[in-house]
């Protein structure tokens, strides 16, 4: 198929066939099974189906012709982005912002709002508030979120201790803990995707130029062997699209290949699991006291790709006199969206609940589209929703 092998090998030209040595073609990919031998253990390269060959005795060359499919898959462009290390010094950072009102009739207040961090290789610790002056009265400090956080940038987690918000998924309720926190994160490492991206894949019969437009643009340009290719310089789209290849051969023909997709970050690639535990004492009137903590809770979070169209979840919660437990899972209708459904059931002091989610969500470049719906049984209750005392006046 016009590409050189750089193979020096001997060719018999008998009984109108070419022969060459089985083991010279072995590394092909050519279906051997269905060659002819003699009994020298040479094969007839011209009586397997669909090879065409020809002798150019002025060069000494052998042109042959096999179906492209035969010829090994090339892997074109790199498989995600490059990996660039964090390096992690030691430093000290105070941020504010003040805010001041001057009433002509009634008090003037300045509110002063500030974060402490210090950061080194064991981890960030951060303290932030507001300081409060009101005209006629004392400043008053109230505090927000004191944390230590740690990030394993090879593993992908985040380590948390102190004031933190949980994390699950997006129909689980989000609640604030004085506790610990370790969870996946995939944004410590920018050169892996976590979503499924398409599968752009062609095949050229010789040698060429292939180009990949995205949604008109140019994505990639590069040259291409004969034979099937799967292209990986595929940018990081999200919704509905549409991808065009492009392949060129060395006398300018074109044969053009048309794919639509849909690509969706709620998705996980296949074998890839999202997860956060958590545990600590829930936090009571944020904003209003500065350490006001309730009873003890517990919150486990886990999501998995089984396949590129489905991903699964999974949630649960409890404290002292609640416990849940939930499922869902979110579906590629192929192009036409993606589907989320979950289910949760609950125990209180109320008695049994549930709760019903249903979801659907469609994007493309100039439109989109999202629809959510909720519904609650009257006896059920999570971790955001346990009574607590009102905040004082």
């Amino acid at each position: 198929n016009q590409t050189v092998t750089g193979q020096v090998v001997s060719v018999l030209q008998s009984a109108g066939h070419f022969w060459l040595q089985s083991a010279d073609v072995a590394d092909w990919g050519l279906p051997l099974t269905q060659a002819v031998l003699d009994d020298q253990g040479r094969l007839a390269i011209d009586a397997l189906p669909e090879v065409k060959v020809a002798y150019d005795s002025a060069n000494l060359r052998l042109l042959i012709d096999v179906p492209p499919a035969w010829l090994p898959k090339q892997v074109l462009g790199r498989d995600g982005l490059p990996a660039h290390p964090a390096r992690s010094s030691q430093g000290l950072v105070f941020n504010y912002d003040i805010y001041s009102t001057h009433a002509a009739r009634g008090p003037s207040q300045t509110s002063t709002w500030n974060e402490l961090r210090g950061f080194n290789r064991l981890g960030v610790f951060s303290s932030t508030g507001v300081l409060r002056q009101i005209s006629g009265g004392s400043a008053r400090y109230q505090r927000y979120d004191t944390r230590w956080s740690f990030a394993d940038e090879e593993r992908m987690l985040t380590w948390e201790a102190g004031d933190l918000v949980t994390r699950g998924p997006a129909w689980s309720s989000a609640v604030r803990l004085g506790g610990l926190q370790l969870s996946r994160d995939f944004s410590l490492r920018p050169d892996i995707v976590s979503y499924p991206m398409p599968q752009l894949a062609g095949q050229s019969a010789v040698p060429g130029a292939v180009d990949l437009f995205v949604n008109g643009y140019r994505a990639s340009q590069g040259p291409v062997a004969a034979g099937p290719f799967v292209l990986n310089d595929v940018p990081m789209i999200n919704g509905a699209g549409e991808a065009v290849i492009v392949v060129t051969d060395a006398q300018g023909r074109q044969v053009s290949t048309t794919v639509p997709f849909y690509v969706s970050s709620a998705l996980l690639k296949p074998g890839l699991s999202d997860y956060a535990v958590s545990g600590g004492a829930l936090r009571r009137n944020y904003g209003w006291r500065d350490f006001d903590y309730g009873r003890l809770a517990a919150q486990g979070s886990w999501r998995y790709g089984v396949h590129e169209g489905l991903t699964l979840e999974g949630h649960a919660e409890a404290a002292a006199g609640l416990g849940l437990v939930g499922a869902g899972s979110v579906l590629r209708l192929g192009q036409a969206g993606v589907l989320n459904l979950a289910w949760s059931s609950s125990r209180h002091a109320t008695g049994w609940g549930s709760q019903q989610t249903l979801g659907y969500q469609y994007n493309k470049r100039n439109f989109n589209i999202s629809a959510q719906h909720r519904r609650n049984s009257g006896n059920f209750v999570d971790l955001g929703g346990i009574e607590w005392p009102e905040p004082p006046n």
